[in-house]
């Protein structure tokens, strides 16, 4: 086949469309789809090299093979570990403790399998920013480069070497795999979404279309050459028109994305690539081919491993422009590197020469052996420590005992603005600026709510006392309900709600005996699990359900209006659950579905607008849901939902100005 830059050009338009996603470009929603574009063009070009060699030799040196992909992925690979391990541990000791978690999952390539059986919140779980996240989809191609180059010669020798019957091997194969996954995303749930976005099965069918076309599509032996111009041009732009619509409108949890969106992707990128490969491409073949798209295509490999992280090392996602232009300047630069000094010269033969002259030098020789080995013993027990002892780090704290006793708040500069959201309902938030400013006597504030608003009160840091008298009329297992079982797919886990009887009755009387003129609403732990109730199912998004939530919580809301306290409803946060020692239930994955933490806060914004005077609605820390390294770090909530001192500072720091300012109007 020879080398064809236009393919270089659609690789770079498909990582760049990843990156963009990355970044939280809103309008770029399926930026994300930029993936299966990449699984189409290797299944395309590794079936190609791989009939070449059948047709040369009679057969496929699977050795050969496998060391060249190794060579071609494994150094970078190496480095951008090697870089991120060195990052997270100098500067952030909860990153590094889930990097422990994710680390030997990504360098063995099984890190999709991982992310489905051995993480629990879902990939596309907006605020879990783990920084090998983004490795599954080189463990999905490995998987491929594995295991195909067994499968083909027996195919292709069982076919009797006609191509028309192996691709329609292939395609038929691809087919059943898509009708699987439409059926499979009926009634999913954020666990089977998982699973059909990130498995090697379900993924498989862009590398399969894309082999499938490598057997009936090779123009350049010119079999195909007659194909007018004006035909490639109207497939290829129009492939080019299917991509980028569904770049802008697909969503990586949306229904439409398995129901047949990935399907139209898959076909739209076989599709184009049949177009840029044919000697007569036309147009669409000289933008692609353009020298910038080819080169930041030649350096897609190192710009998909290093983008990622970077972005979350710099907060890019939610942190304005400033963090946006010095994430793309950094990976940019790093991308870079990588491409001059890791990739190119081990594509060349740089580490066969180098050995072939360690191995002339006999003393150089032994000093390499002794090297080699000391670098592999350290980093095996770098391996075993990490994993064995240190996946019991990513949040192993006692809760009773709170060792951050220094952590002082301290309130923002006066009449500093702090942003909050009021009485926002469904649709764009409504925002207001209010000013720290220090009152003359602390404000009485009580919080209700479950054990979240219960660790709220016990971890309060010092210096918060100069603005607000805490008081705790928290329940710990109770939110809204007092009938009823909620239940959990996480070890068949059920909460009976029956302990929580009077609840209402008990959030009165804390604001009674507290004299709160604000009451802080902190609940959501228990309600975005589905319920049971008089033997009805209510799922968590069902109308009844909804009907139900909102009946409860206003009488929540009316004793607490009645003992005299302006309620004060806090936003839901985004839950990354973890395992740890202490809790009182396991790591739900209800709780870090970010899709029920959303509409649970819909509903608190309807609740507020049917209160109006008496009741406001509180935006929390945008670091919960934003990607934000605190969000995961278990020095702000030790098991991914219960907050310690640092976390409460970082809430007050979010909503102390409106309710200084709530008090001074009630």
């Amino acid at each position: 086949m020879g080398y064809l830059p236009a393919l270089d050009g659609v690789r770079a338009v498909a990582v760049l469309a990843v990156v963009g996603y990355h970044l939280g470009w809103g309008w770029l929603s399926g930026g994300f789809l930029g993936v299966e574009v990449f699984f189409v063009v290797s299944g395309y070009l590794i079936t190609s090299l791989l009939l070449g060699e059948h047709q040369r030799n009679g057969s496929v040196a699977l050795g050969p093979f496998w060391l060249r992909r190794a060579r071609r992925l494994l150094p970078a690979l190496g480095a951008m570990v090697a870089g991120v391990t060195i990052w997270a541990l100098l500067f952030s000791e909860a990153t590094a403790a889930v990097l422990r978690r994710d680390l030997v999952p990504s360098l063995v390539y099984v890190a999709n399998w991982w992310q489905i059986f051995g993480v629990e919140a879902p990939y596309f779980t907006p605020a879990d920013p783990p920084l090998l996240r983004h490795l599954w989809s080189l463990a999905v191609e490995e998987q491929w480069y594995v295991l195909w180059p067994l499968v083909f010669p027996w195919l292709w020798t069982r076919s009797g070497r006609r191509r028309g019957k192996v691709a329609a091997v292939l395609l038929a194969v691809a087919v059943a795999l898509m009708a699987f996954t439409a059926v499979a995303s009926w009634g999913a749930d954020a666990n089977r979404l998982n699973f059909l976005y990130l498995s090697t099965p379900t993924r498989a069918t862009g590398l399969l279309v894309g082999a499938a076309a490598a057997m009936v599509w090779r123009p350049w032996q010119g079999r195909h050459h007659r194909v007018p111009t004006r035909v490639l041009e109207v497939a290829g732009w129009g492939a080019v028109s299917v991509l980028g619509v569904a770049m802008v409108t697909l969503t990586v949890s949306g229904m439409a994305l398995y129901r047949g969106g990935l399907a139209v992707v898959t076909l739209a990128s076989v599709v184009l690539i049949a177009t840029v490969v044919h000697p007569a491409s036309g147009r669409l073949g000289r933008v692609l081919g353009h020298p910038w798209l080819v080169a930041v295509g030649r350096r897609s490999y190192g710009l998909y491993l290093w983008h990622w992280p970077i972005i979350v090392f710099s907060d890019a996602r939610s942190g304005g422009w400033v963090a946006v232009v010095t994430a793309v300047v950094v990976t940019v630069v790093v991308t870079e590197l990588s491409y001059r000094y890791v990739e190119t010269p081990v594509r060349r033969g740089a580490l066969g020469a180098w050995w072939t002259s360690v191995r002339a030098t006999p003393l150089m020789a032994q000093r390499t052996r002794v090297a080699v080995g000391s670098a592999v013993g350290v980093s095996s027990v770098f391996l075993v420590s990490t994993v064995v002892l240190g996946l019991s780090r990513v949040a192993v704290v006692d809760p009773s005992v709170d060792p951050r006793d220094d952590v002082v708040w301290t309130a923002p500069v006066a009449a500093a603005p702090v942003t909050t959201v009021v009485n926002s309902i469904p649709g764009p938030a409504v925002t207001s600026t209010v000013a720290v400013v220090v009152p003359e006597q602390p404000v009485r504030l009580v919080v209700v709510g479950d054990s979240q608003a219960g660790s709220l009160v016990r971890n309060l840091p010092e210096g918060l006392d100069m603005l607000f008298e805490v008081s705790d009329g928290s329940i710990n297992g109770c939110g809204v309900y007092d009938r009823g079982v909620a239940v959990s797919a996480r070890q068949g886990l059920r909460h009976d709600f029956a302990e929580c009887a009077d609840w209402p009755v008990r959030w009165a009387d804390a604001a009674r005996q507290s004299q709160a003129q604000v009451a802080l609403m902190m609940i959501g732990a228990w309600e975005v699990l589905d319920m049971e109730w008089e033997s009805t199912s209510l799922p968590v998004g069902a109308p009844r359900t909804d009907v139900h939530f909102l009946r409860e919580a206003q009488r929540g809301v009316n004793a607490l209006v009645e003992a005299g306290a302006h309620v004060a409803v806090l936003e839901v946060a985004c839950m990354r659950p973890l395992d740890a020692p202490g809790a009182g239930v396991p790591a739900l994955p209800e709780r870090g579905d970010d899709r029920r933490v959303a509409h649970l806060n819909t509903l608190l914004r309807l609740l507020v607008e049917r209160n109006p005077g008496t009741t406001t609605f509180l935006a929390g820390p945008v670091e919960w849901c934003s990607g934000s390294p605190k969000s995961v770090d278990p020095a702000y909530r030790w098991d991914g939902v219960h907050v310690y001192k640092p976390g409460v500072a970082l809430i007050f720091d979010t909503i102390a100005g409106h309710v200084l300012s709530l008090a001074a109007r009630s």
